[in-house]
């Protein structure tokens, strides 16, 4: 069967496959050409062609300003495109324009997905300096306040499978790089229900984010935040985990409706 298998496989497509994900991975910082070579280990000849046919098509776009290959728009149609992912969206949108406009800054709808947080929505916030991600962008699970949300919403059998397959990338100097920190930090977050990221994926960056929860109690998705640190003094911080809160419970109670009324 394996080999049976192995001989369906198209090797250039595979290839095509490594690239879109490893651009998916820098999100909109994106990656050059040289470090996306060294990264695949693969010819540069052989990478440059499959970066080029995926542009054309739309998967990939290439930024000239700053010669960097970043993901492009049909990718993101295509990865938005599964009807669950489109309904979750339609369903909880009010509630998450809501938290970026009640807390200025840009507000995210996140799943899991092949091990990453999955970035399937964004609003942008009104701050004049924010951070923003697009649609379609993939997140490190144990650096963002996104992922470790994301994670705590596992059962313990489902937690310790997702994080003992996890590759603790070192991203800043905060980044949590032991399992066992990862592990308290998850055991905090289910009893807050939420969780923040404190420059571990961004330096002067942190994050917030609370779980969208299902009728049955389990994590379907969540909603996040990250603003720059030095523009909201630790006092002021509660006041944001109440809101990113409030968001994520305004946008639960709003599919348990749809789905009591189905």
């Amino acid at each position: 069967m394996a080999e049976e298998q192995n001989g369906m496989i198209i090797k250039s497509v595979v290839k095509a496959m490594n690239v879109i994900k490893t651009v998916a991975e820098t999100g909109s910082e994106g990656i050059k050409l040289n470090e996306l070579v060294n990264k695949l280990q693969e010819n540069r000849s052989v990478v440059y062609k499959l970066v080029m046919t995926l542009v054309s098509g739309g998967f990939l776009k290439y930024d000239r300003a700053e010669k960097k290959i970043i993901i492009g728009s049909a990718l993101l149609h295509v990865l938005t495109a599964d009807f669950k992912v489109v309904s979750l969206k339609k369903s909880v949108n009010g509630s998450l324009r809501k938290l970026a406009e009640d807390t200025g800054y840009s507000g995210y709808l996140g799943i899991v997905e092949n091990d990453k947080a999955f970035i399937i929505d964004a609003v942008d916030g009104k701050k004049h300096i924010r951070v923003f991600a697009s649609p379609g962008e993939m997140r490190y699970l144990h650096t963002t306040a996104l992922g470790k949300v994301l994670l705590a919403g596992l059962n313990d059998v489902k937690l310790k499978e997702a994080v003992n397959n996890l590759t603790l990338v070192k991203v800043t100097e905060a980044t949590i790089t032991s399992k066992e920190k990862l592990f308290e930090e998850i055991k905090n977050a289910r009893k807050a229900g939420y969780a923040i990221s404190n420059e571990e994926n961004y330096k002067n960056v942190k994050g917030i984010a609370a779980p969208i929860i299902d009728k049955n109690g389990d994590t379907l998705a969540a909603f996040s935040i990250s603003f720059p640190d030095f523009m909201v003094a630790d006092s002021d911080l509660d006041d944001l985990i109440k809101i990113v809160k409030e968001a994520a419970k305004q946008a639960s109670e709003k599919l348990h409706k749809e789905n009591s009324i189905e």
